[in-house]
């Protein structure tokens, strides 16, 4: 048994083979992402090896791997070697071993968009994230908002920005910083309160979002974007000023 391998960096470097050669190689990745003897950490990693692959590939090669990403996105591969070691010890245990979350949703979830090549496979990846923020795992939820995010925009108009920008997972309320941003008029009052977050990675996304909008589009926009200017993280106000940068460059 080994923890740790070198499948995501090597997946880098087989862009260069043909097809079939690259095909092979997701076929073995997703073998080991289906081993339920390997731990989890393992079998995570061939999981985003195989996203850096299907990148490159056709729709006829990324079909079958969206299959079976998304049964790994509802939780089916889920149960790994080692499982019970994974998590947050409990704070009573004598024996402090963290080897981070064992669930495979999130990054089967990443996997599914990136070998997305239908309407109806994007649907379908954008219900499953939107049923994993839900999620009491932080990094199935993490994934679930970047995904979210990098979907094309037709299929994220239906969220209600406002109802995630009450979220407890910031994650989520980055994401709806994004969206909110996307549409000023309909969340003039959500911008405003994300502009108030009591995290300054939230109100940085927020910043970074309403410095590319353009200001004469809406009144919210401009008034977000002063708020933001006056942050007191540096980081903010410097992602608020965006647009100055680049006219001034």
């Amino acid at each position: 048994m080994e923890f740790g391998t070198l499948m995501v960096e090597d997946s880098s470097l087989v862009g260069g083979l043909d097809a079939e050669d690259r095909r092979r190689c997701l076929a073995r990745l997703l073998a080991i992402a289906e081993d339920l003897g390997e731990v989890a950490s393992n079998r995570q990693e061939a999981l985003i090896a195989a996203r850096n692959l299907v990148l490159g590939l056709g729709p006829e090669d990324t079909g079958p791997a969206f299959l079976v990403a998304e049964q790994f996105a509802l939780g089916a591969w889920d149960g790994s070697r080692l499982d019970e070691l994974a998590g947050e010890p409990h704070p009573l245990s004598s024996f402090k071993m963290k080897m981070g979350s064992a669930s495979l949703r999130g990054s089967g979830l990443r996997l599914a968009a990136a070998a997305v090549s239908t309407d109806d496979q994007h649907a379908q990846v954008r219900d499953h994230a939107v049923d994993m923020l839900h999620s009491d795992d932080k990094d199935d939820v993490q994934a679930a908002t970047r995904v979210l995010v990098g979907l094309p925009r037709a299929f994220t108009t239906d969220l209600d920005a406002d109802l995630l920008s009450i979220h407890q997972h910031a994650n989520v309320r980055q994401l709806a910083s994004v969206l909110s941003a996307r549409n000023p008029h309909r969340y003039r009052g959500t911008l405003m309160r994300l502009a108030k977050d009591v995290n300054p990675r939230v109100r940085r996304v927020l910043a970074e979002e309403v410095s590319r909008a353009p200001e004469e589009l809406s009144e919210a926009v401009r008034s977000v974007r002063e708020i933001l200017l006056g942050d007191s993280r540096f980081s903010v106000r410097i992602a608020a000023r965006g647009r100055d940068r680049r006219e001034a460059g």
